[in-house]
């Protein structure tokens, strides 16, 4: 009988299981896998919060039967934990969590051979959790101080001004969150040691990732290594020593289990978040807090003492991150670990102390210093391997783009590593040991690499892009780097960047990202970085681009208004020109300057344009301008003519039909404004036809649109029963969108329903 099954004949947690085998063990965790997924809707998310609490207390006492396997206690931990924040007020769960602790110290205790104290697990963590929220709510305070920078700073030298206090507010607060993160880690570290008794040898824990970097926000995951001294390897008893640290590991990540701000799929629970079986990731657990927590078992994940334990079919290979400084750094040169999966190698390259024998974490980083200056030129390769990847992965522009056709944003892939990431590869590439951001551009400018002008830049970037993530995350209350678009669809722009704006202005928005594309450009177009003076610089047309792609139309006019005025503006590509002039004829029309649009537009039209898309958006931006000027004779003549030029483009199917089916759209619009009703019918009916088509984007309110369109043409030519027939069809092409422009819709359709009931 296992040991826990021992322990637990003398208490009443051991009686709801009785011995099983591993293949009944695995049949049981199959069958309640099972229940959970008819209690959660398609997307893994519950339903029933009392039924899956059952179920995962229930999971959470299959897993301890599986000690004294580590891994299996810390799922146990985290899975009793998750029915505890589904279910409170029940305390079957919280005593059952609190046995399972005492087993853990049982457990460990026989197998290090060594009596441990009978330390409270769970209240070890409610300090911890105090701390944490002394540390959070004192991040608030500090980030409400923070100013925002407006658009009209009177000069240059006081926008500097305002710039370089930014930089040193948000350095300092980072600084400061880092510092208390780091004590609160060794607090737990020594309360472990303190458990445990005392090391049996000397060792040091060493942070990575945002830890390192001085970046960590009061809600990031713990990215730990431990260390040991050297000369311990095929010593005897070396086995037990690396057993007391794996135990310590497992001690620790149960205390921050605890905390109840580790997600359930973190654990990979083979029923629910298998990573590695397709449709094996199922589960989504949108009911635990994402918080500090120790980083997740998943194979791409696993950067904590215990290591990648599992093995892939692309990646057949396991870590451990115990290991004496020789070893550990071995990893910096071992090819199968550099491909481990999560870029091990990169990761240690900058690591920070945390606690412990700090002479071991030095003579750690001292080598580690020592193989990158020996294999520099070996790593050049790589390094530019990486570079592509990530130049691909977090382009500005594209992330951008993408969120014109979205209703979420991640803030830290759009507004975070869009930036630190390419500041972290100057820094490698250049050799400069410091982790933070600040510290690598101080480095680099000290060297000569770059000059004041874009140190600030830089400097001013990394302090937007921490800014924006702390506010979020404390907004939230949590690790959620999704912003969320409120309003799911809007016909004239994407509100996500105007609730981003919100927390730094829309001013800082624009620079960050005309930083960040700046810096990824000179990267793509110097990628061997061999210039002694690194170089960034930006061009109108993607300031324009930005404007337009952000939504910041009022600035997008003042910015040409100034450009026009210019005495000596900078010299433009034909193509350039005409995509300037065409993001501010948008932006006319978005903010409703019709006529202005008009004749931007109209001027475009007869110019001779190479880019197909460019030319359609002109000819689709000209029609609805008509529209809105009354000019209805105008619209059909010119749709009627230009019908043929859009169909003959050379276009992907969905950039062609989207055109197209606005063209028509505005000319059966237009036809109905005549009164021509039974034409315009026909017409709406082609647009629908465009709109119907799959490999379009979804233009759901658009076909509501037309819908509506025809059944207001049927009421007029009084065939009531065809119109309000076609009002509900229109009322369902849009049901789960939500926003003020679907109001509308919804409004006139309602009001034609009525009107046919009349």
């Amino acid at each position: 009988m296992s040991i826990w099954l021992l322990h637990h004949s003398r208490t009443s947690m051991g009686n709801r299981f009785s011995k099983l085998s591993d293949e009944a063990l695995w049949t049981k965790e199959l069958d309640l896998a099972d229940e959970l997924r008819k209690s959660c809707d398609e997307k893994g998310k519950e339903t029933d919060l009392e039924k899956s609490a059952d179920i995962l207390h229930q999971l959470g006492l299959l897993y301890a039967q599986s000690s004294p396997d580590k891994i299996s206690l810390i799922r146990s931990a985290t899975l009793l934990n998750a029915a505890i924040i589904r279910n409170p007020g029940k305390k079957l769960f919280l005593k059952d969590l609190s046995k399972l602790c005492l087993q853990v110290l049982e457990v460990a205790s026989r197998d290090i051979k060594r009596k441990m104290s009978e330390v409270d697990l769970l209240g070890v963590a409610s300090l911890v959790a105090k701390k944490l929220q002394t540390m959070r709510d004192e991040t608030k305070k500090k980030l409400s101080k923070l100013h925002i920078i407006p658009s009209n700073v009177a000069t240059k030298e006081k926008l500097i001004n305002l710039e370089n206090e930014k930089i040193a507010d948000v350095r300092d607060i980072q600084q400061w969150i880092t510092a208390e993160y780091t004590q609160i880690m060794k607090h737990i570290s020594l309360k472990v040691v303190e458990i445990m008794g005392k090391s049996p040898c000397e060792y040091a824990i060493a942070g990575m990732g945002s830890l390192a970097r001085s970046e960590i926000t009061p809600y990031s995951d713990f990215e730990h290594i431990i260390l040991l001294e050297e000369g311990i390897k095929g010593q005897p008893g070396h086995e037990d020593k690396l057993n007391y640290f794996r135990w310590f590991s497992v001690i620790f990540q149960i205390i921050i289990v605890n905390l109840q701000e580790t997600i359930v799929p973190s654990v990979a629970i083979p029923s629910l978040n298998d990573f590695m079986k397709p449709g094996g990731d199922w589960f989504f657990d949108t009911q635990t807090t994402r918080g500090v927590s120790f980083d997740g078992l998943m194979p791409y994940a696993c950067k904590l003492p215990l290591g990648r334990f599992q093995k892939t079919k692309a990646k057949p290979w396991k870590t451990e991150l115990i290991k004496e400084v020789s070893e550990m750094s071995k990893y910096l040169d071992s090819e199968e670990d550099i491909k481990n999966g999560y870029h091990l190698c990169d990761i240690l390259m900058r690591t920070c102390y945390v606690c412990g024998n700090e002479k071991i974490f030095n003579e750690f980083s001292r080598q580690v210093k020592a193989k990158v200056e020996e294999k520099k030129e070996s790593n050049h390769t790589q390094f530019l391997r990486q570079l592509d990847e990530d130049l691909g992965n977090f382009d500005a522009f594209d992330s951008l783009t993408a969120l014109q056709t979205s209703s979420k944003c991640n803030i830290k892939q759009v507004l975070y590593r869009s930036t630190s990431l390419f500041i972290s590869a100057l820094g490698r590439f250049y050799s400069v040991d410091e982790g933070s951001s600040f510290a690598i551009i101080e480095r680099l400018l000290e060297s000569g690499i770059i000059d004041q002008d874009l140190a600030h830049r830089l400097s001013y970037a990394v302090a937007i892009a921490c800014e924006v993530r702390l506010k979020i995350y404390m907004s939230k209350g949590g690790q959620d780097d999704y912003v969320i678009q409120n309003e799911v669809y809007d016909i004239f722009f994407n509100n996500i960047t105007k609730q981003l704006a919100k927390n730094i202005g829309e001013k800082s928005m624009v620079d960050y990202f005309m930083i960040a594309d700046s810096l990824q450009r000179a990267l793509r177009s110097d990628k061997k970085l061999m210039k002694t003076h690194f170089e960034v610089t930006s061009q109108p047309e993607r300031t324009f681009q930005l404007l337009d792609l952000l939504g910041f139309y009022e600035q997008c006019i003042s910015e040409w208004e100034i450009f026009q005025k210019l005495e000596n503006p900078p010299s433009l590509s034909f193509s350039d020109d005409l995509w300037i002039r065409h993001r501010v004829a948008r932006a006319c029309y978005v903010k409703r300057h019709f006529q202005k649009s008009f004749d931007m537009y109209d001027w475009l039209d007869q110019q001779t344009i190479v880019e197909n898309i460019l030319k359609g958006d002109v000819k689709v931006h000209k029609i609805w301008c008509m529209l809105y000027l009354n000019r209805y004779e105008d619209a059909v003549k010119y749709a009627e003519d230009e019908q043929i030029t859009l169909e003959e483009l050379n276009l992907t199917v969905d950039i062609k039909f989207d055109q197209l089916s606005e063209l028509i759209f505005v000319h059966a619009k237009s036809k109905q404004k005549l009164k021509r009703y039974e034409n315009a019918c026909d017409i709406y009916r082609e647009a629908l036809k465009y709109l119907s088509h799959p490999d379009l984007r979804v233009k759901d309110v658009r076909k509501a649109e037309c819908h509506l369109g025809i059944g207001n043409c049927l009421f007029e030519l009084g065939r009531y029963s065809e119109a309000k027939r076609k009002a509900n069809e229109a009322l369902q092409s849009f049901s789960h969108h939500q926003s003020g422009y679907t109001r509308n819709v919804e409004n006139e359709c309602n009001i034609l329903l009525a009107k046919c009931c009349a």
